[in-house]
C-alpha cells in the first residue's frame, strides 16, 4: 500500500464515524489540555523560582550587627564559609538619576561581579565603562508604584545614550543637607534584565566595578564636625550586610552568625520551603496525570482494536499483510490524536495570553510573563506516538494470528 491509500482509509473512517470521532477529539483535547496546563504551571513556576529567588542577590542577603569594632566585623565575616560578599564602607554602590524624557528616574547602581550578574533578556552584557544594564521596567516614582503606567519600558532605550546625574552632599547638621557638587556623565543602556521580585523593584542598575569606584568617590557623603557631634557617632556596634553564595546556604550562615553573637535579619524573607512544596505538588500532579493518560490510551487502543476486529478480518481476507493492517489502525488513531493536539495547542496559547493579561490587571504590573514551554510538551507527544505504535503492534499482531474465520465469527462489534 502507498501512503495515499492509508490516507484514503483514514478519510473513509472519519466520514463514516463523524460523531464518534468528534467526541474522541473533544475528549483527548480536554485530556491533553489539563495535562499541558499542569506542565506549563510547573515549568513556569520553576523558571520564576530560579530567576527571581535563587539567582537574585537580595534573596541571599543578610543584615548583621554586633557590638564590636567595625573593621573587626568585616574581617571576621569576609573569611567565613559561604559568605561571598561583605558590604563594607569601601564597597562600591551608588545612587543617581537617569534623565529620561525630561524626567529624573531614580536608580541604584550596583557592580557587576562573579557572584551576581543579572540574566540578560534583551541586548547584551556590559563591556565598556560608559555602559549599563537596567531592569526591563524602571519606576517613574518608586515611592508611588501602584500601576503599570507608573513604570517606563526600557526596551525603547536599549543602545541609546542617557544622562546619569548624581551629586556630592554634606550633612551640616541633623536637619541640613547641602549639595557640594553635581555630576553628570553619558551612559549607554546595552542590556535589560527582568527584576520582578526584588525588594528594590524597578531601580537596580549595573555597571562595571571600575566605573562605580569613580562614581562612589565623587558622590561620597561628607559629614561636618557639627553633625558628628550631634549624632554622637560611635565606632562600636555598627552593622553591615553580607551576600551568601547560594540560597540553600542562607539558613546555615544565619544560624552560625547567631551562635557567634551576631544579630541577623534576612534582607528578603522568602518562604523557600512553601515555594518548593508548591512546585513539588505541581510536579507530582503532572506525573499522576501522565500515568493517567497512559492508562487511558492503553484502554482506548485495546477497545478500539477490539471493535475493529471485523475490519481486521476483512483486511486479512482481502490479502492485507499484518504490517499493513497495523499501519491502517495506527493512522486512524494518530489522526485523532494529532487533531486533538493541534486543537489543544491553539487553546493553550489563547489561555496563556489571557492569563498574562489577567496577571497584569490583578497585580498591576507586567513583569511576570508566563511562557509556553515546548520541550516537555514535545517529549509528551513523542511518548504518546511511541505508545500508540507499540500497543497497536502488540494487540493487532495477537489478533492477526487468529484464523480469518475465527476473527469474523467473534461478536465484537
Amino acid at each position: 500500500m502507498k501512503l495515499r491509500d492509508y490516507f484514503n482509509e483514514v478519510i473513509c473512517y472519519l466520514k463514516s464515524q463523524k460523531i464518534k470521532v468528534s467526541l474522541l477529539i473533544a475528549f483527548f483535547t480536554l485530556l491533553f489540555l489539563v495535562f499541558n496546563i499542569l506542565i506549563q504551571v510547573s515549568a513556569n513556576f520553576t523558571q520564576l523560582f530560579n530567576d527571581y529567588t535563587k539567582n537574585y542577590s537580595e534573596a541571599r542577603s543578610l543584615f548583621v550587627y554586633k557590638d564590636i569594632n567595625y573593621s573587626n566585623i568585616v574581617s571576621d565575616l569576609i573569611n567565613r564559609e559561604h559568605i561571598a560578599i561583605v558590604y563594607n564602607q569601601d564597597y562600591n554602590m551608588a545612587t543617581g538619576y537617569l534623565n529620561i524624557d525630561n524626567k529624573k528616574i531614580y536608580v541604584n547602581i550596583k557592580p557587576l561581579n562573579n557572584i551576581y550578574s543579572p540574566k540578560i533578556i534583551s541586548g547584551r552584557k556590559v563591556n565598556d565603562s560608559n555602559e549599563m544594564i537596567c531592569p526591563k521596567y524602571l519606576a517613574k516614582n518608586i515611592s508611588d508604584l501602584t500601576t503599570i503606567s507608573d513604570v517606563i519600558n526600557m526596551k525603547d532605550y536599549v543602545d541609546k545614550e542617557l544622562n546619569l546625574s548624581y551629586k556630592k552632599e554634606i550633612f551640616r547638621d541633623l536637619y541640613t543637607i547641602d549639595t557640594i557638587k553635581e555630576y553628570s556623565r553619558k551612559i549607554k543602556i546595552v542590556g535589560l534584565y527582568d527584576d520582578g521580585y526584588s525588594t528594590g523593584m524597578f531601580y537596580d542598575c549595573y555597571m562595571l566595578d571600575e566605573t562605580l569606584k569613580e562614581i562612589v568617590e565623587e558622590e561620597r557623603i561628607v559629614y561636618s564636625d557639627e553633625y558628628l557631634s550631634q549624632v554622637k557617632v560611635e565606632e562600636n556596634g555598627l552593622s553591615t550586610s553580607v551576600v551568601v553564595d547560594k540560597l540553600e546556604n542562607v539558613d546555615t550562615v544565619s544560624k552560625q552568625l547567631k551562635e557567634d553573637g551576631y544579630i541577623v535579619e534576612r534582607q528578603l524573607a522568602i518562604k523557600t520551603e512553601l515555594l518548593e512544596n508548591i512546585n513539588l505538588i505541581s510536579k507530582i500532579l503532572t506525573v499522576i496525570m501522565f500515568l493517567f493518560i497512559s492508562i487511558i490510551f492503553v484502554i482506548y487502543l485495546g477497545n478500539m482494536i477490539k471493535k475493529q476486529k471485523r475490519d481486521i478480518g476483512l483486511y486479512k481476507l482481502f490479502g492485507f499483510t499484518n504490517r499493513q493492517i497495523t499501519n491502517i489502525i495506527i493512522f486512524k488513531v494518530l489522526t485523532i490524536i494529532i487533531l486533538s493536539i493541534v486543537l489543544e495547542g491553539v487553546i493553550i496559547m489563547f489561555l496563556l495570553e489571557k492569563a498574562n493579561l489577567e496577571i497584569d490587571k490583578i497585580l498591576n504590573c507586567a513583569y511576570i510573563d508566563l511562557k509556553l514551554f515546548l520541550v516537555p510538551q514535545f517529549i509528551f507527544i513523542v511518548f504518546i506516538i511511541m505508545l500508540i505504535i507499540l500497543i497497536s503492534r502488540l494487540v493487532i499482531n495477537k489478533v492477526c494470528k487468529l484464523e480469518v474465520g475465527n476473527i469474523l465469527n467473534e461478536n465484537n462489534l
